[in-house]
Order: structure tokens, then C-alpha cells, then sequence
């Protein structure tokens, strides 16, 4: 006789550290005495050998999430001889490509950003040997260089010039250096257990030395004529002509 168990699980083995799918068991969870463990729910297929089971994953006929794992691996379908306890695996003959590629930037102008996912895409077209049109998705993440946000990327252009030939998925996860490093300023300001006033204080004064407007001004006046609500009065301050 064949003992099979069926599953629909999420294993801890087969779930990369970055992915956003949770997994509570483990293949050493599972019960001996099978001769085969045949598992859903994970959409990429494997066979494994764990112990003296079987352990299969036939994956779905389609391609359900562009994820790495799902790019690397053709769809279809496991046939299992209950006679002889063969498994063999048959490619859906013809199906859509998939392509996953993850970007990471340090400190990046947006137009490099760009470039670089346009190149991805590029090199995904020429691996492409399906007649059907691949599915591309590029995910960006990293940093962007000073004075640059997420917003100012846009990948409509991109978009628009593979139309007709690539079904894409592009993402953007950016954080802005700027925002780090005010993050950075104000935990070691916290550690420094300064007042809250005195806290602003110091970031304004750090700000304006960044600016063009340096030490032209009374840091202090300025500071509290904002916390009194008198927005009116700073920017006459600023528009007064500075003395070099």
C-alpha cells in the first residue's frame, strides 16, 4: 500500500528571512510513517527526501506572485506512480516567463535608479525565449542621495516604452538619506536628555548652517518667534538683506 499525507502548509525551510508569508512549522514537525508528503500552498515546486519519506510540492499551473522563488522555477504538474513510487514532473508546454530582479542602491539620483531597472528589463527580454510576453517585476530599494525622495521617481516612461513587450510590476521601497539622518540626530539629541525647546533649538541651528543663511541670523529669536506662532514676522526676518 501507499500511505500519503496531504498538507497545505507554510514550512520554515522554504520561506526566504525577507518574505511577508509566516510559517509556524518546521519539516522536523512532521509525522514518520509516510511514504509521501504532498504539500500546497507554497506555489514553487520541489522534491525532497527527508528521511525515508517524500516530501513534494507540485506548485501552482500559473504563475500566482511575482516573487524570486516562483521566477526560478517552470510550472507544472507532478505525476506519483502508486505501483513503482515514482515521481516525475511535466512542464506546462507553453506558459509565460517570469522574471524577478531586486535592486539595491546606496545614496542614488533618481535617473540612475531608472537606468538601472531599464537595463534590468532590457537583459530580462533578451533571456526571454517564450512567444508569449514575460512577466518582469523589478523591485528598487535601498537609499536615495540627499534632496531625493520616493516621489521623485516616476517609471511611467519606463512603462510606457516595454508596453507590448513585457507585462511589468515595478516597486520602489526607498529611504531618503536625509530622513536617516535626521533619525540619527534625534536619538543622539535624546541621549544627550536635553529639554524639548532646547532639543528644536539645536535642530534649527543645525538647519539654517546647512542653508545658505548660515550664521546671518539670531538662531534663538528665530526658534522663539515660530513657537509663539509668529510666522509672519521670521519671514520678514529672512527676507531682510544679510550682512556678509
Amino acid at each position: 500500500c501507499l500511505n500519503v499525507l496531504l498538507l497545505h502548509q507554510s514550512f520554515t525551510e522554504f520561506l526566504p528571512f525577507d518574505d511577508e508569508m509566516t510559517a509556524t512549522l518546521s519539516l522536523e514537525d512532521l509525522p514518520k510513517g509516510f511514504d509521501f508528503v504532498i504539500n500546497g500552498h507554497l506555489h514553487w515546486s520541489l522534491e525532497k527526501k527527508i528521511g525515508n519519506s517524500v516530501f513534494l510540492m507540485p506548485g501552482s499551473t500559473i504563475t500566482t506572485q511575482l516573487k524570486s522563488h516562483e521566477s526560478s522555477k517552470q510550472k507544472g504538474v507532478m505525476l506519483l506512480d502508486s505501483k513503482t513510487k515514482k515521481v516525475s514532473f511535466k512542464e506546462i508546454p507553453k506558459q509565460r516567463q517570469v522574471f524577478y530582479e531586486k535592486l539595491k542602491f546606496e545614496k542614488a539620483e533618481p535617473a540612475k535608479v531608472l537606468e538601472k531597472a531599464e537595463a534590468a528589463i532590457s537583459g530580462f527580454l533578451k533571456k526571454n525565449t517564450s512567444s508569449l510576453e514575460p512577466l518582469i517585476r523589478v523591485k528598487c530599494t535601498g537609499s536615495l542621495a540627499k534632496g531625493f525622495s520616493s516621489s521623485d521617481i516616476s517609471f511611467a516612461g519606463i512603462e510606457e516604452k516595454f508596453s507590448g513587450r513585457a507585462l511589468l510590476s515595478l516597486d520602489k521601497d526607498f529611504s531618503s538619506e536625509a530622513f536617516k539622518q535626521t533619525i540619527a540626530e534625534l536619538r543622539e539629541l535624546q541621549k544627550q536628555k536635553k529639554s524639548i525647546s532646547q532639543t528644536g533649538l539645536d535642530i534649527l541651528e543645525k538647519k539654517l548652517q546647512e542653508t545658505s543663511f548660515g550664521n546671518a541670523f539670531d538662531v534663538r529669536q528665530i526658534f522663539e518667534l515660530l513657537s509663539e506662532g509668529k510666522n509672519e514676522e521670521v519671514e520678514k526676518l529672512l527676507q531682510k538683506p544679510r550682512k556678509d
